[in-house]
């Protein structure tokens, strides 16, 4: 995990390698499976995003590429939360930045819920959040579900509706603003998407309906 430390702009060789080592550490989280102490990854993602931000070479897929990273970094983070391990501000600001700057989609990897329920944790990333839930409605409404295969980490509805369930996240927050600005500023079909996934989420847990108050 050394080279995740080394600045790659210029260097597509260590790039790629950056890459495949994010990529594996990804895939582990799903397994819990640790190639190292969460502390140690940690510091090691963070040495990634500090020379590097959300920068990757255009021959690769930026958008999945950050989307990923975004998702590792709240992984580690979010199991850390039952325990203090020490994190970088500058790191986490400079990430912060580049999803608010760069793509990014959580509906084209595998998720993890303790990943997603730290970044709906995040008030000072509503922005960028508002527009993934947007993604998110416009997506479900469009195919009635959002999967990706037959696996169970995906972001769908009833992963979605458990975190507002929970009352620990934003979600309802967010969706509720989401139509509010919308109506102003937005499309019917906009609108539309965005009521038909607060009926549905309703419709799975009715008892949510105080936090869409």
């Amino acid at each position: 995990m050394y080279l995740l430390g080394q600045c790659s702009s210029e260097d597509f060789n260590l790039a790629s390698c950056q890459c495949v080592i994010l990529v594996i550490l990804y895939a582990c989280s799903f397994y819990n499976e640790r190639l190292a102490a969460d502390n140690q990854i940690l510091a090691s993602v963070e040495q990634y995003i500090l020379p590097n931000g959300g920068n990757f070479p255009y021959e690769i897929n930026v958008s999945a590429m950050l989307t990923l990273l975004v998702h590792l970094y709240a992984f580690v983070r979010g199991i850390s939360c039952s325990y203090s391990i020490p994190y970088s501000p500058e790191a986490k600001k400079t990430l912060f930045h580049a999803m608010t700057r760069k793509e990014w989609d959580l509906l084209v990897i595998r998720v993890h819920p303790v990943a997603i329920k730290w970044l709906f944790q995040k008030q000072d990333l509503m922005e960028p959040l508002a527009l993934q839930m947007l993604n998110f409605c416009k997506t479900f409404c469009e195919h009635e579900t959002v999967m990706l295969s037959d696996s169970s980490q995906v972001l769908d509805i009833q992963m979605i509706a458990e975190m507002v369930l929970s009352g620990e996240t934003s979600i309802s927050f967010l969706l509720v603003s989401l139509v509010n600005q919308i109506v102003k500023e937005g499309t019917e079909d906009e609108v539309f998407s965005v009521v038909n996934t607060i009926a549905e989420i309703l419709m799975i847990f009715p008892s949510c309906s105080d936090q869409f108050i």
